[in-house]
């Protein structure tokens, strides 16, 4: 994918440990130089290793042991960029493993933006979507929450 320099990207997937529960999500080439985040599953935590311009890193535990895993930064140049999930020996460096313990992996996307969105289907090829947009009509808040059904989670700036 090729990245402009100035705009914020991120690198999401969604990983779940097997016989291998660290694993470092690596944004490299052009047009990030090397930034790198490690995500420990057996822990559920996540820390910057090698830091760009604004780089965050998020862990969010999922059901059935998967986690959604991302790491955002400002792209420093206009350029291809490569960005790869590698597994994490727990000595301080990536490995190419034994060639039967690992992980799972599934729904890889990079983005541009400050944040992860859901998971866009783009068989092969750049998809765009609208944007999601959630509407309630009701004339009171009981009208329109149910807390028993569900819960509900905003993140929001004005």
């Amino acid at each position: 994918m090729n990245v402009v320099s100035g705009t914020t990207y991120t690198l999401s997937c969604y990983i779940r440990a097997i016989e291998r529960s660290r694993v470092r999500l690596i944004l490299s080439s052009t047009g990030f130089g090397t930034v790198t985040g490690l995500y420990d599953l057996a822990a559920g935590t996540a820390s910057i290793v090698a830091a760009g311009t604004g780089t965050v890193v998020r862990i969010t535990a999922l059901r059935n042991a998967w986690y959604r895993c991302s790491l955002t930064t400002q792209a420093t140049a206009t350029g291809a960029s490569l960005p790869l999930v590698r597994l994490d020996n727990g000595a301080g460096g990536i490995y190419n493993g034994d060639g039967m313990s690992g992980v799972a992996v599934w729904g890889t996307q990079l983005e541009a933006g400050h944040c992860e969105t859901s998971y866009i289907v783009t068989d092969g090829s750049a998809k765009t979507r609208a944007v999601d947009d959630l509407l309630l009509s009701g004339t009171a808040f009981s009208d329109i929450w149910n807390p028993s059904e569900g819960s509900l989670l905003a993140e929001f700036s004005m």
